[in-house]
């Protein structure tokens, strides 16, 4: 179902790792500020292309989320079509962002439910409409969620993703970052960790990424579509 989504208190920063955590885990003197300006661009860009290829945006948000019927959304007498005619009972709404953390007020039409109304699967980001003790399906002609969405902290494991990449970017600096092996005698080989042709996604990934591909793996395959 089509929605409408509106940050109401974007996160102070989209930064998955902080600089002093990327300095500790590269051994750098905290007082040492001469790589700041270089690990501080490599942190936001690796952070920013790590959620976009997960789908996801980590750091934990209020926002509001609008819903609407599509066509007519009142019958004859006034009276609202509830959402779902024709389709299983029961029907839930699926928010864009997940994991839910806290649903604030969720309003069919003009009026505000109260929270026996509705119950939520926080993890997959859904909400159903309950009859009494039974899921109904929605009714009015639009349905707006104000929630909080996302992680607080940011997951170890996450964090462990982009400080890998990050530590990969820093000891490979000045050389070709997929160079394994370059012997010189009588003008010797190169041997590269990616194959000229790879037949799979993660296929000669450096052993320091594979558990990168692995994380974007699981958050990527955890987010409902």
């Amino acid at each position: 179902m089509d929605s409408i989504l509106t940050v109401i208190d974007p996160a102070s920063s989209y930064d998955l790792v902080d600089l002093n955590t990327v300095k500790d885990e590269l051994g750098i003197d905290p007082a040492d500020t001469s790589k700041d300006a270089r690990l501080q661009r490599w942190i936001s860009s690796t952070s920013q292309r790590f959620s976009n290829i997960c789908g996801v945006v980590f750091p934990e948000e209020n926002v509001s989320e609008v819903f609407r019927l599509i066509g007519t959304g009142y019958g004859y007498g006034g009276y609202a079509y509830p959402w779902g005619t024709g389709q299983p009972y029961g029907l839930p709404i699926r928010l864009r962002r997940r994991p839910i953390t806290l649903i604030a007020t969720v309003t069919e039409g003009t009026t505000v439910l109260d929270p026996v109304a509705y119950e939520t699967d926080l993890p997959g980001g859904l909400i159903y409409r309950l009859m009494s003790d039974t899921r109904g399906n929605w009714c009015g002609s639009s349905v707006n969620v104000e929630y909080s969405a996302g992680y607080y902290p940011i997951p170890a494991d996450v964090q462990d993703a982009v400080l890998a990449i990050i530590r990969h970017k820093y000891s490979s600096a000045g050389r070709d970052p997929l160079l394994k092996r370059f012997t010189i005698e009588n003008v010797g080989s190169e041997d590269y960790w990616v194959p000229l042709s790879s037949t799979g996604l993660y296929e000669g990934l450096p052993p320091d990424l594979q558990p990168v591909a692995d994380t974007i793996a699981y958050y990527r395959d955890h987010v409902v579509r």
